[in-house]
């Protein structure tokens, strides 16, 4: 009998987990999946060209396992893990004119897989270093590792803007 491993289409978690149904070919009259195939992917990161693999499929007649009965071939199939998104959104900072683009305040980051970890942390910048009240605070940076792995290309990073200001400096002449 043959199992075949159905394609399936996922968003990066971390694991090879597939939640698609391997088919059973036809069993002899009598005899019932006792434990039903499961399948996985051949690894956890993104990619379209990856290997589905069954496994685990018992089988039984009444309550008696008829598994050793049967030559039991698993055939694989093509699986796709995505990207799985995650923001990283600028905080609002206020400072006083110093010349720069540098911003103290700190980005956050969404969700990440369980695992998962921020390796590098974003950083913002001002859009310009001039005074004012409308400027744009920009995050980038972020890369993410899994132990010593970097994983960053799992995810699709999104950078959420948010506004600033710049206070006139004050200078004292004496």
């Amino acid at each position: 009998v043959t199992v075949t491993a159905t394609a399936d289409i996922k968003t990066y978690n971390g694991t090879t987990v597939s939640t698609a149904v391997p088919t059973v070919g036809t069993l002899a009259a009598g005899d019932a999946i006792n434990v039903a195939p499961t399948q996985t992917f051949d690894n956890a990161t993104v990619g379209t060209t990856h290997v589905l693999t069954a496994s685990e499929l018992t089988i039984k007649n009444g309550s008696t396992d008829v598994t050793d009965n049967y030559d039991i071939s698993y055939a694989t199939a093509t699986g796709t893990i995505n990207k799985m998104g995650v923001t990283v959104t600028a905080a609002a900072d206020t400072k006083t004119y110093d010349g720069t683009t540098v911003s103290a305040a700190v980005p956050t980051v969404g969700a990440l897989v369980a695992g998962d970890a921020i390796n590098v942390a974003p950083t913002q910048t001002f859009d310009n270093a001039t005074v004012g009240t409308t400027h744009v605070l920009t995050a980038s940076e972020l890369t993410i590792k899994n132990g010593s792995t970097d994983v960053t290309s799992n995810y699709d990073i999104s950078y959420a803007t948010a506004t600033g200001t710049i206070n006139k400096m004050g200078v004292t002449v004496t």
